[in-house]
C-alpha cells in the first residue's frame, strides 16, 4: 500500500482498489467481481487495528448498480475474513469457510448465498 498522512487523516491506495481512512470511519471500493466463464473472485478483508470492527459488505451489479447482496462482518482485532465469489448455475454466489461472525449467521455464508438477479422490464426492476 502507498499511504500519505495529513492533518490526522490517512489515505491509502492498494492494488485491488482504493481505501480511504477518515479518523474513525473508513471505506474500501473494490472495482469489479467477475464470475463469467467460471472465473472466481476472492475477497479478503483485514482488520489492521487492535480494535473490534463492524464491516458492512455490499455488492452491486454493473449495469444499474443495484444491490445484489449485503451483509455485516464483525471482526476482532487483527482478524482476517475470506470468501470466494463463484458461479452457481447462472448467478453469482459467495461462499466462505471463515469462522468470523457475520450477520446473517455465518452458517448461511458457509453454505453459499446466491446474489439477487435483476431483470429490466419497462423501467422497473424485478
Amino acid at each position: 500500500d502507498r499511504c500519505s498522512h495529513a492533518d490526522g487523516y490517512r489515505y491509502c491506495r492498494s492494488q485491488c482498489g482504493s481505501r480511504q481512512y477518515r479518523r474513525n470511519r473508513s471505506s474500501c471500493a473494490a472495482p469489479y467481481y467477475n464470475v463469467n466463464n467460471n472465473f472466481i473472485t476472492n475477497v479478503n478483508i483485514t482488520n489492521t487495528t487492535g480494535e473490534y470492527k463492524a464491516v458492512k459488505v455490499r455488492f452491486r451489479e454493473s449495469r444499474i448498480s443495484a444491490d445484489v447482496l449485503d451483509f455485516n462482518v464483525y471482526m476482532s482485532p487483527f482478524d482476517v475474513w475470506n470468501a470466494t465469489i463463484r458461479l452457481n448455475g447462472s448467478v453469482a454466489n459467495i461462499i466462505t469457510e471463515d469462522e468470523t461472525c457475520t450477520y446473517p449467521a455465518k452458517a448461511l455464508l458457509q453454505a453459499g448465498v446466491d446474489f439477487q438477479s435483476f431483470v429490466v422490464c419497462r423501467h422497473s426492476y424485478v
